[in-house]
Formats: structure tokens, sequence, C-alpha cells
């Protein structure tokens, strides 16, 4: 299976917000954050397979660091490497954009999202009580890129 990755456009938000809302329900990014995070993030691509939008990331600027704003793919898309060449691009520009590290937030329910990061070497750096609006925690991950 052959994925495209590319620079986001407006046009992808309407499709990346249809698939926020079936990954991840009630914590899930409005039309009009997507909109923010389109104008305010320094990284935000999209994966297509067969023209088909199946997955994306986003990630801000914060000083030094990059912070993973989201990430996902599709389930039906999911175990095919569509998010691990998603987030090695986003380490990639990491790297050769002389940022520190890059950090995200994952909740302590989804042990298959935290199991993906330490495959590409994030560990837990903290914990947030209550982040998420169905009152469960966020680990902090982060990924030193020196």
């Amino acid at each position: 299976m052959e994925c495209i990755v590319r620079d986001v456009s407006p046009t992808d938000l309407s499709y990346i917000s249809e698939l926020e809302r079936n990954i991840f329900g009630s914590d899930a990014y409005s039309i009009h954050y997507l909109y923010y995070l389109y104008n305010s993030c320094i990284f935000f691509k999209v994966a297509l397979v067969e023209d088909s939008l199946v997955g994306y990331i986003a990630a801000k600027a914060e000083n030094n660091k990059l912070h993973l704003i989201t990430i996902a793919v599709a389930s039906k898309y999911r175990r095919r490497g569509i998010g691990g060449c998603l987030l090695k691009l986003l380490i990639d520009f990491g790297r050769f954009g002389g940022f520190n590290s890059i950090f995200l937030e994952v909740s302590v329910n989804r042990p298959y999202a935290i199991r993906f990061y330490r495959k590409y070497g994030f560990k837990v750096v903290g914990y947030i009580r209550h982040y998420y609006s169905d009152g469960s925690d966020a680990l902090i991950m982060e990924l030193p890129l020196k």
C-alpha cells in the first residue's frame, strides 16, 4: 500500500474533523480549533492512500521544542506504517530544524498509543490529572532530539 504525505490544505480540515470525531469522540478537536492549528502549526501533514485522507499530524513550535498536538490514523488503516511514517517525518523535521525535543500528552487510557510513542523513543516525563473531558489523566512524553 502506497501512502503519500503532503502539507495540509484548508480543504482537508473537514475530513480531519470527521476523523477526529471518529477517533477521539468527546475529546475531538472542533473544526474551529483545526483552523487555528492550520494557521499556527509549524508542521501539519496529511497521509493519503488512493486519494483518501487516512491520517494526519500537527505540531507547534514552543520555545526550542516541538509540541505534538495530534496524530491520528483512521482505524482501518492502522498497523500499516502510516502513523510511524508521519511521526518519523516530524522527528526528522525536529532534528534538522534544530529543536531540542518533541513532547506530547497522551491519555493513560490509550495503552496502544503509549506503546507506539515508546517504540520511537519517547519517555514519560510528567503527568497531568483530569486532562481530558472524561476526567482521565494524561502522561507527558518527550523525545530528546539532541
